[in-house]
């Protein structure tokens, strides 16, 4: 209750037995203010002002008095996408010297006339998936999303992508294929969809082309023929659509091996087919489809371009880029191979320059192709890799992006979070490692970077210090007084693969896989030493700490309690057993929760470490990877989901929920300035705002 003024007009004249609360003094007062206001200076009634002032305290007392609207009991918060930034690429295509290249959820424009130092041009909003393929055709560009479906954009700006129409697949769209009118979409399980695009912003299904195996690229071979590429299960599958009213399969050929891309020419249709190399099957007779020539690759063929009598294969981890000449399909030969530093997923061929999809590390790859014989690197696209963890702190997240280490992302402007820096993998910066790698960087790459040396998988901040489970390489310690400039101070060796850790004063506590839970004195930064460990979990994943009190969550036992009392011997206390993976661990007070992959989350009462109690279990959408529990609040990374923010109530029993789908798989999640940070694998760092329905609003008025 507020203190009485003595004497106070509007506290005397209040009725008897009125409820004396603060909105009806706020507004009382106010009125009364402006009534003597008007007694006294009469003038005032003939003032616009005076009226203006006693409508906004009207409209404030109703405000105040207005029963605040009940929450719909599905949905307590609304979760809406503030910004996005990162990703994985893996799609490309060319248009002229303009290379489209699908980085994440967007599609990012890049003038790569110069292919040393290609310069951004332009990028698409946030699209409702991870851009697998992409074609170009008659002023659209058509993306295959992971895993929403078809995304049309119009580039009647060139250089700025926008969105215009869509079609949602019943599963994830990988590739694309267009034959006018049509667009014909793989989606994988669902096999091939056929879409009428003579109004691009209005995708119309034909027809479905349902396929045995997996669906993974479609290829137009010809007047009427469509090549499948079907995965292991399915092999080349052959459709006749000289009539799309009744498609018809004509014929298949198993392949030996992954049967991951197929390209056409000639009458051969030419399958990128994982381990056994580049396979040459005549279809000539599409009812007796036959193999007529193979190269070996040295990788995983995993996708095939064919220009002028020559094929690119993008030939997976070991093998790079390969040019191969099919002059004779009998014996294809041979002309050069690039070794690439990432994952040769894709590539795509324009003038004289490929660029190769060389995810997750280091991104695009641009190479001079102009003599097939000597292809030599050129510029780079940069990928910032895969996102597995996040933490914020002082308007900054960190993000352990596996083999891309640590990146650090200004979060100030949530609509516009701006990259700050990278740390990769090795001990030298970004242009030594160029140097070393023969790759010629763009000038836009020359951010803040340093190399970690293996997968960073757990990111927590304390301090002028960020902490980071490195897996195989153990923790890092690293200096973040300047987030743009994050400097290695140190690395502590553990006996299994750090995957996740917690700070508490000078101690870290990491999961570390077989290794259990190692304890770390960073008292001295430069020199972290292990002092303890308990090796009670088998397999641990997360770590939580409160108080004296460690929360490791056990792959292949449940939630375990261990006493860290005394650091230097931690004590197991008790087991909260889980049929499944424990994957995340989170503590506040007296509560924990632990993530249990596809079965959801269990809330648990920890009051008692020896004797932890289930509370509830909350169903996820697909594969809970993570948990935060705030209060009475917890959300969820919901794997291929999204996220999922749960209300629960004084029992820990959820009450209501919202869940937001995000393009990736998402794996970690945090709570910092009312909002929630996300990662997802392939999708880079989400900012997501919060908020509940139903709370009361009050409008800006200003009394002058």
């Amino acid at each position: 209750m507020p203190s009485q003024r003595r004497g106070s007009p509007a506290r005397q004249r209040l009725p008897e037995g009125k409820r004396f609360d603060m909105p009806s003094c706020v507004c009382y007062d106010a009125l009364e203010m402006l009534n003597g206001l008007g007694v006294y200076m009469g003038t005032l009634r003939n003032d616009r002002g005076w009226y203006l002032r006693l409508a906004g305290v009207i409209l404030l007392c109703w405000a105040l008095f207005l029963p605040a609207a009940p929450a719909k009991a599905q949905e307590p918060f609304h979760l809406s996408v503030l910004g996005q930034v990162g990703g994985v690429g893996h799609a490309a295509a060319w248009d002229g010297q303009r290379l489209y290249a699908g980085i994440g959820p967007r599609l990012t424009v890049w003038d790569a006339a110069d292919p040393d130092h290609p310069v951004p041009l332009g990028e698409s909003g946030i699209l409702p998936g991870i851009v697998r393929d992409i074609v170009l055709a008659g002023g659209y560009a058509y993306a295959a999303l992971d895993p929403f479906g078809l995304g049309v954009l119009s580039l009647e700006d060139p250089d700025n992508p926008v969105w215009v129409g869509g079609w949602e697949a019943p599963a994830p769209a990988v590739a694309l294929a267009y034959q006018p009118p049509h667009l014909f979409l793989a989606m994988g399980p669902a096999g091939v969809a056929v879409l009428d695009v003579s109004d691009a912003a209005r995708p119309a299904e034909v027809t479905r082309l349902d396929t045995p195996g997996n669906a993974a690229d479609v290829e137009v071979c010809g007047a009427g023929l469509l090549a499948i590429a079907d995965g292991p299960a399915g092999g080349l599958r052959l459709w006749d659509i000289h009539d799309l009213d009744a498609p018809a399969e004509r014929g298949y050929f198993d392949t030996p091996g992954d049967a991951n891309a197929a390209a056409c020419a000639g009458g051969i249709a030419w399958v990128a087919d994982g381990l056994p190399g580049l396979l040459g099957i005549s279809v000539a007779n599409p009812g007796a489809p036959a193999e007529i020539g193979r190269y070996n690759s040295p990788g995983d063929a995993r996708h095939v371009v064919l220009r002028g009598g020559v094929a690119y294969l993008a030939d997976g981890w070991l093998g790079g880029l390969s040019i191969i000449s099919l002059a004779d399909p009998a014996h294809p030969s041979r002309l050069s191979r690039l070794d690439t530093d990432g994952l040769a997923l894709a590539v795509a061929v324009g003038d004289g320059t490929a660029a190769v999809v060389d995810g997750p590390l280091p991104g695009i790859q641009l190479v001079d192709v102009a003599s097939m014989t000597a292809p030599a690197r050129r510029g780079v696209i940069p990928s910032p890799g895969y996102a597995w963890d996040v933490d914020v702190a002082g308007g900054v997240a960190y993000v352990a992006n596996g083999l891309g280490g640590l990146w650090t992302v200004s979060v100030a402007d949530p609509h516009h979070p701006l990259p700050l820096a990278i740390m990769r993998s090795g001990p030298a910066s970004l242009d030594e490692w160029a140097r070393r790698a023969g790759i010629v960087l763009p000038a836009n790459a020359a951010l803040g970077e340093l190399y970690t040396g293996a997968e960073a998988l757990g990111i927590r901040v304390a301090g002028p210090r960020a902490y980071l489970a490195d897996g195989w390489a153990g923790l890092r310690v690293i200096s973040v007084a300047n987030p743009a400039l994050p400097q290695l101070l140190s690395t502590a060796g553990t006996a299994g693969t750090a995957q996740a850790l917690d700070v508490a004063g000078d101690m870290v506590y990491v999961a570390d896989g077989t290794g259990g839970m190692r304890v770390i004195w960073v008292g001295a930064p430069a020199v972290p030493q292990e002092i303890g460990a308990s090796t009670a979990p088998a397999d641990a994943a997360d770590v939580a700490v409160s108080g004296y009190m460690a929360y490791v969550a056990d792959r292949l036992a449940g939630l375990r309690s261990i006493a860290i009392v005394h650091p230097e011997h931690p004590v197991p206390y008790g087991l909260f057993p889980l049929a499944g993976p424990a994957l995340g661990v989170d503590v506040a007070g007296t509560w924990a929760v632990v993530a249990e992959g596809p079965v959801g989350a269990h809330v648990v009462d920890v009051s008692d470490p020896t004797d932890m109690r289930r509370l509830s279990t909350v169903a996820g959408h697909d594969v809970v990877q993570d948990a935060e529990l705030v209060g009475r609040q917890l959300f969820l990374a919901d794997g291929k989901a999204g996220v999922m923010a749960v209300q629960l109530n004084e029992d820990g029993v959820p009450v209501d929920t919202a869940w937001l789908r995000l393009a990736g798989e998402a794996t970690a999640v945090r709570y910092a300035d009312g909002r929630l940070y996300v990662t997802t694998r392939e999708g880079g760092l989400w900012i997501v705002g919060l908020s509940a329905p139903g709370a009361r609003v009050l409008l800006p008025l200003l009394m002058r």
